[in-house]
């Protein structure tokens, strides 16, 4: 398959802060579970791709960023350790 959404990392930052800046930047609250109290490594991936969290959590984020939201993806982000910010599927 072919690689899809982008990895990096930011100076370490509290989670809420930063989800306060990326619901500023989208425009819109998100759909979050807070696993961490810090953000360092982060994966987005736009569209509906919550399943994917388990792809964040093998590239060693701490943090996963997309538009869907699916009930599952709720036990996914404490079974992988990965916080997860959902913005709606066009985010």
């Amino acid at each position: 398959g072919s690689n899809i959404g982008v990895i990096g990392e930011i100076d370490r930052v509290g989670f809420d802060g930063f989800k306060e800046k990326v619901e500023k930047y989208y425009g819109r609250p998100a759909q979050f579970i807070k696993v961490h109290d810090m953000v360092k490594k982060i994966m987005i991936v736009s569209g509906g791709a919550d399943k994917s969290i388990k792809d964040a959590a093998n590239l060693g984020a701490d943090c996963f960023i997309t538009g869907r939201v699916d009930e599952p993806v709720w036990d996914d982000a404490h079974e992988y350790g990965v916080s997860f910010l959902g913005l709606g599927h066009y985010a």
